[in-house]
């Protein structure tokens, strides 16, 4: 096939509520939060700034099944505010054929690697208290918590690195940048915090992503078992700088165009290509088709996640 997109009418549009400042207690809680009215101005305001996909589970490396085209703050009867959101309640889905997409006859020179800014993220509800505070207090200014609506969301690990670079290849130096950052002590530790996590059996997910200016986004994924996420750890970080250049191209060339994110998963030292969205559409690769990411080990055999 070819990466012509499929004309289709328009998804029909949802709307709900999801915050308010009622007092509200989360499953898996022991206390009692309550939202205020400036942090729901906040999310709206980022809401409406962004492009924001509404993703299964909180599982980033799965197409999302909608997006958030609006979002306001309203007040309600009794004196309380809801954040009320809207947007299409399903995108287009193609199976693309990407080989056209992803090449260019550009002339890349080798740059030194730039200065990075790296966060590293995690979900805080995958731990006890104790160990939040551990994982806070060992990545000090990198540390990013998310706090995920879900009871459990997905074991996950990812680095946030900001693209400040056009087409280019690092030849060695971007590795040496980034696992300057994230060495083998901070794979051992990723090691004993995912062991003490909270249902630890479960798949992990190890993540990039590189974060364009234009606030679209490139994101790897390794999914390991507890067994080889040291191993993973050091694949991931391997392949790094390949998908970097990928991050450049994209920022210099649109290699793929209108892109809002675009997903990639590593095999054998390689990365494919799973799929992108402009925001309308999801385009999905031939690869992806044959290789679906296992979702039920990601999720575990108790999962009480929700939507996000």
């Amino acid at each position: 096939m070819t990466g012509e997109r499929v004309t289709r009418s328009r998804p029909q549009q949802w709307r709900g509520v999801i915050a308010s400042t009622r007092p509200v207690r989360l499953r898996g809680d022991n206390h009692v939060t309550r939202i205020t009215r400036g942090a729901l101005d906040g999310m709206a305001d980022q809401l409406n700034q962004q492009y924001t996909p509404i993703n299964y589970e909180h599982l980033g490396f799965l197409p999302p099944i909608g997006r958030i085209d609006t979002a306001r703050v309203l007040e309600t009867e009794d004196g309380e505010f809801e954040l009320h959101v809207a947007g299409p309640s399903s995108l287009d889905s193609n199976v693309v054929d990407v080989s056209r997409r992803l090449t260019t006859n550009a002339d890349l020179s080798a740059i030194v690697s730039p200065e990075l800014s790296v966060k590293f993220s995690y979900g805080r509800r995958n731990f006890e208290e104790e160990v939040a505070a551990e994982i806070l207090g060992y990545l000090g200014d990198i540390a990013q918590p998310e706090e995920r609506w879900a009871e459990l969301p997905p074991l996950e690990f990812a680095f946030l690195i900001p693209v400040v670079w056009g087409a280019a290849k690092f030849a060695g130096s971007f590795l040496n940048e980034l696992g300057r950052v994230a060495g083998d002590a901070v794979a051992t530790k990723i090691a004993s915090w995912a062991r003490r996590s909270k249902q630890p059996d479960r798949t992990v997910v190890l993540a990039l992503r590189f974060l364009l200016p234009d606030g679209s986004s490139i994101c790897g994924y390794v999914l390991a078992s507890q067994d080889n996420l040291q191993e993973a750890f050091g694949h991931i970080l391997a392949a790094s700088e390949d998908l970097a250049v990928i991050a450049g191209l994209q920022n210099d060339m649109a290699l793929l165009p209108a892109m809002k994110i675009a997903v990639f998963f590593l095999e054998a030292g390689r990365w494919h290509l799973g799929w992108w969205t402009d925001g309308e559409s999801i385009f999905r690769t031939a690869w992806f088709e044959s290789n679906p990411p296992d979702v039920d080990g990601v999720l575990g055999s108790e999962s009480a996640n929700e939507v996000d």
